[in-house]
């Protein structure tokens, strides 16, 4: 009996294990990955009272744009935290602005940490916004290092983002180590630029 137990527990959280990795591989890696494939299912809630409705108007090109994501690009342009929307079946914003480090280091800077705990307060308030947040390195050092470095990073800035108060159940991270370079490494500012975290927001569509 205790057999069909265990196997049954492994079983249940290889499967919680496969959605989480399903939802992250569908969110984009890299600059051409512009199209934003079927981001899991969503489930209907219990309440239908409490729904907050998204509210589409048209786009110069015929294309549906929500209340949501103009309420979230207005932030975003107050802020001054450059972004871009991009096209695809749901809405998504990529935060332009790159959370920058140190060699070798995963500590957030305090310029890095304001702007951060300003998207922070804004998505603890938006339930529908998902996050992905995504680590890399520069060449330096071994591949095994910076695979671990680079989730490091993404950990560290989803730290910042739990403290304000945002859903951790909100927040997907990735470490890509040094495999997926913005800038060459063939220099010192190359490098710099490749020591970096990524956001994307994710808009559930209704």
């Amino acid at each position: 009996m205790k057999k069909w137990i265990s196997l049954l527990v492994f079983a249940i959280s290889g499967c919680q294990s496969l959605i989480a990795n399903n939802m992250l591989d569908t969110a984009p890696k890299n600059e051409f990955q512009v199209m934003y494939p079927e981001w899991g299912d969503v489930e209907e809630p219990a309440d239908k009272d409490t729904v907050t409705r998204t509210y589409y108007v048209q786009g110069p090109n015929g294309e549906k744009r929500s209340d949501a994501i103009d309420n979230l690009t207005h932030f975003l342009n107050q802020m001054g935290i450059a972004h871009e929307v991009v096209p695809g079946s749901y809405l998504m914003i990529k935060i332009k602005q790159k959370v920058q480090f140190d060699t070798g280091s995963s500590y957030v800077s305090a310029h890095s940490r304001q702007w951060l705990s300003q998207i922070g307060a804004f998505l603890a308030g938006n339930s529908t916004v998902d996050i992905v947040i995504d680590g890399h390195t520069d060449s330096t050092g071994t591949k095994t290092v910076n695979d671990q470095l680079s989730e490091k990073r993404a950990l560290q800035v989803k730290e910042q983002l739990l403290v304000q108060q945002v859903s951790p159940d909100a927040v997907y991270t990735r470490g890509y180590g040094e495999y997926m370079p913005a800038c060459s490494n063939s220099s010192a500012t190359g490098k710099a630029c490749n020591r970096r975290v990524e956001l994307t927001l994710i808009l559930a569509s209704n």
